[in-house]
């Protein structure tokens, strides 16, 4: 296991999340079980995320239905991301057929073998052969930081100039 995942993963293990962990469970009907299960993927996912730099690494629906109930509780989003100590981890949905396609490809070729190479075999339960949506990660220090990024007051058009310069 590559040494920053793993001490990534011990961080992220160590994250409370009572909020989210309900919200889940009671938003997609998981037992607690499942909700166990999805928070160890999801912790290995964020670390793998965390760590793994030079590849881009989309996710399962599964783990991206904690995902979102994570942004969703975002007091105990920020202390993750906080914790983890890499920025804030942006979620990126795919919005069209080809950056589906692109997705899909990447989950298969970089998300399922970092996966294996960290963590062994995933499980078939929650890594399925596609994707929905990747991260992305803003290196911030204050709220101040991230206005600048999305002033207010920029037109739409200006806004996915933006968006898509990152």
């Amino acid at each position: 296991m590559d040494a920053l995942v793993a001490t990534l993963y011990e961080k992220m293990k160590l994250v409370p999340m009572p909020r989210t962990l309900q919200l889940v469970k009671d938003k997609h009907g998981y037992t607690d079980e499942q909700v166990v299960e999805i928070h160890e993927e999801y912790c290995r996912y964020i670390s793998l995320c965390a760590g793994i730099k030079h590849e881009s690494i989309p996710v399962c629906d599964g783990v991206d239905d904690l995902w979102h109930a994570h942004m969703l509780c975002s007091t105990e989003y920020f202390v993750m991301c906080r914790v983890v100590g890499v920025g804030y981890i942006c979620h990126n949905p795919h919005l069209s057929t080809d950056d589906k396609e692109v997705l899909d490809g990447n989950y298969v070729s970089n998300t399922l073998r970092v996966y294996a190479d960290n963590f062994g075999a995933p499980s078939p339960k929650w890594a399925r052969g596609y994707a929905c949506c990747e991260w992305d990660r803003i290196k911030i220090s204050s709220i101040e930081e991230m206005a600048d990024l999305y002033p207010i007051g920029r037109t739409v058009e200006g806004n996915f100039g933006v968006l898509a310069a990152h």
